[in-house]
């Protein structure tokens, strides 16, 4: 197997070696970050873009979390306008599929009806995703009459690819995936971007398992370590989190069994409010197996509520007696015991009749968080219930009903209205994490050798700060940064800005192209220059502004303002100190220097179309 693996790596690379022969990029590429960052956890959301073409990275949703955006709190609905340019987007890649993954890319496919790019994903991340999407978007808030072409469009741009199988994006990009162990069909995505003769890898970690799914197989660190990774962003879910061992996880699962055994032998009904995808499943074999091992009581009647829970442990069981379980990510264990038996559940929904409830023992039922679904409304009923029990199995937000609940706060808030907290309470989320804790995370950043950048995403403040923390003292000589909303990394300098505040100004900036000298009398491109000159009332910072002209680009990438009236030459020294034919390099007979916004949009030109004699001044009129 680990030669195969490095026969599908070397491949991959040759793949990749060879676009640097026959591609080369239309200019410099920066990512732009609108998800998962400035302490949000979820609506992961990345924008690769070189200002011509763009690449999306995940298209998830925010569920409404509030968002710290240049000092105002937002939040942004799934249905929102998208803050970037759609229309450039040639192709998307989803990690897997999870809703703060993919949850808004039927709506980015309803906006952007002229997308026909590929979708990329893995083959479980496309079974896990189809189980859902009918309802997905029949509950969406995109127009009747056009549900039914989005739905079509995304079944129809799906384009399953395999682990460790290279695929091209645009010109001068490819990407492929590396099974990372959150859920099935989960990867990291290795991007590789050929820029003239230099390619700079990127690795987008997606959610990175914890390293002991029952289900899954370990993560492969040694492919990771020949990936020759320069960037990588980094999830930090539980950038803070130490657990424990494997044998104290052991231990606790020892406990679950107790507290179920325990409770379903004193009548008390047990609540475990869980997700749909993944936890659902790995309870549902943990309660099984606990049946089969006699460590709950043979009789224990178990009952799963929720649509999508069944959607979902019904695509698990699908792939668990396939022939291509193993090929789908799962490990061959799990293939070949099959833990998930049906024999043992029945599906029941709870939304609409919460009392039937009080005919089973176990009741397993979505949201994780408790505010949807059909654990929100058992949870009105059965909360202030003594006889009954809560099981926190996984993370929930702080204002979530069961993150008050796990809080051990006396009432609860669900649709505005108090409850209080009279059932029993006990987490066990540690031994369910799909995320790895902070030693995973930096056990994956370790696994790079020659990485010089790492970028902390997916992760609330605590956390992100605690990775940083963790990564500078093991790791002291990688660049570190902590994106909020709207900023861009700039791929070429390895450096992060504010951008959306830099868009903002831009967009009531007014700069334009004075001068050119296309025909200097000393050495070319050096001694040309082009001069710009603010126009408006208010200082402008140049950063993130663009030239073009017909042979390249240069983006200025430092902070540089010009006050009303005042002007600024650019040599070529600047621009291009390379002399390299495929950057900005004027033409002394006919080409056409083009200014841009940050935003790409063209303020200023300046053009010629005849022999410019030396040291010939070309005033341009704007």
């Amino acid at each position: 197997m680990v030669a195969d693996r490095k026969i599908l790596i070397w491949f991959a690379s040759l793949f990749i070696f060879c676009t640097i022969l026959v591609f080369s990029a239309f200019s410099s590429w920066q990512l732009e970050f609108y998800g998962a960052v400035g302490g949000e956890v979820a609506g992961s959301c990345y924008y690769l873009t070189n200002g011509v073409e763009a690449i999306l990275i995940d298209c998830g949703s925010h569920f409404s979390e509030a968002i710290e955006i240049e000092g105002r709190t937002v939040r942004i609905k799934d249905e929102d306008d998208f803050p970037f340019d759609g229309r450039k987007v040639k192709a998307i890649i989803l990690t897997h599929a999870h809703d703060d993954h993919i949850g808004r890319l039927h709506y980015f496919m309803w906006r952007y009806s002229d997308f026909t790019g590929p979708i990329y994903m893995t083959p479980a991340t496309w079974e896990l995703f189809s189980a859902d999407l009918d309802d997905t978007i029949k509950y969406s808030e995109i127009p009747e009459t056009d549900k039914p072409l989005v739905k079509m469009r995304i079944e129809k741009q799906k384009d399953t690819v395999q682990p460790l199988v290279a695929f091209s994006l645009v010109e001068g990009v490819s990407a492929y995936f590396i099974e990372n162990s959150h859920i099935p069909g989960s990867a990291s995505v290795i991007v590789n971007i050929v820029e003239g003769e230099e390619v700079t890898t990127i690795c987008f970690s997606g959610d990175i398992g914890p390293g002991n799914h029952p289900f899954l197989k370990d993560i492969p660190y040694n492919i990771f370590s020949m990936t020759n990774t320069d960037i990588v962003v980094i999830e930090s879910t539980y950038g803070k989190t130490i657990r424990d061992d494997q044998n104290q996880i052991e231990t606790k699962i020892e406990q679950f069994y107790r507290v179920i055994r325990e409770s379903v032998e004193n009548k008390k009904l047990v609540i475990i409010p869980t997700f749909a995808l993944d936890r659902t499943q790995r309870i549902l074999a943990l309660l099984v197996e606990g049946i089969k091992d006699g460590k709950i009581p043979p009789n224990t009647k178990i009952a799963v509520g929720g649509k999508s829970s069944r959607s979902f442990t019904e695509k698990y069981i699908t792939m668990m007696n396939s022939q291509k379980c193993e090929r789908m990510g799962f490990s061959k264990k799990f293939c070949e015991e099959k833990p998930l038996d049906p024999r043992f559940w029945e599906w029941v929904r709870f939304s609409t009749n919460t009392a039937q409830a009080k005919n089973y023992d176990i009741v397993v039922a979505p949201s994780g968080t408790g505010g949807s679904s059909d654990s929100k409304e058992l949870l009105k009923t059965y909360v202030s219930d003594p006889n009954v029990v809560v099981i926190k199995v996984g993370w929930a937000p702080d204002d979530s009903p069961m993150g008050q609940i796990g809080a051990r706060k006396s009432s609860v808030q669900i649709d505005g209205k108090s409850y209080e907290v009279n059932c029993s309470i006990y987490p066990f989320h540690d031994i369910f994490s799909g995320h790895a804790d902070q030693r995973g995370l930096l056990r994956f950043v370790e696994s790079f050798g020659r990485l010089n950048t790492v970028i902390i995403t997916h992760g609330n403040d605590v956390c992100r700060d605690a990775l940083e923390k963790a990564i500078a003292s093991k790791r002291p000589e990688l660049t570190i940064c902590k994106p909020n909303y709207g900023w861009i990394f700039d791929i070429k300098t390895r450096t992060c800005r504010e951008g959306q505040k830099l868009l903002e100004e831009a967009r009531q900036a007014t700069v334009v192209i004075k001068a050119v000298l296309p025909n200097p009398s000393g050495p070319e491109p050096d001694e040309e220059w082009i001069e710009l000159v603010n126009v408006g009332e208010e200082p402008v910072n140049l950063r993130g502004w663009y030239i073009r002209d017909n042979s390249g680009k240069y983006v200025i990438d430092s902070d540089i303002y010009l006050e009303p009236s005042q002007s600024i030459k650019i040599y070529g020294w600047e621009y291009n100190p390379e002399g390299d034919p495929k950057g900005v390099y004027l033409n002394n007979t006919r080409d056409c220097v083009r200014l841009f916004r940050p935003t790409d949009e063209e303020v200023s030109r300046c053009c010629w179309d005849s022999p410019r004699a030396t040291d010939e001044v070309l005033l341009c009129g704007n």
